[in-house]
């Protein structure tokens, strides 16, 4: 979950409505969340999820016959560079 979180942020630079029940000297703690239920991250932000980020490590081998070509290919790449 993306989270953002402003410690001993000043009450005075919060929004007018956020301000209720505070001194304006008053420092407070902020924290932001993505409302529940919504679970896809703005245009252009990247996920921060570790789960999102190996899924787009994991390597696009369909079967393991692709994957014993691939490091076929390789190793005869570099068998032909001696």
């Amino acid at each position: 979950m993306n989270r953002i979180v402003r410690e001993h942020y000043p009450v005075a630079a919060l929004p007018e409505d956020l301000r209720e029940g505070f001194e304006p000297t008053d420092d407070v703690r902020i924290t932001v969340e993505l409302a529940p239920g919504k679970s896809e991250p703005a245009a252009g932000k990247t996920p921060f999820s570790l789960d999102a980020l190996f899924a787009k490590a994991r390597p696009s081998f369909a079967t393991d016959e692709e994957v014993a070509a691939h490091i076929d290919a390789i190793r005869d790449e570099w068998t032909d560079r001696r």
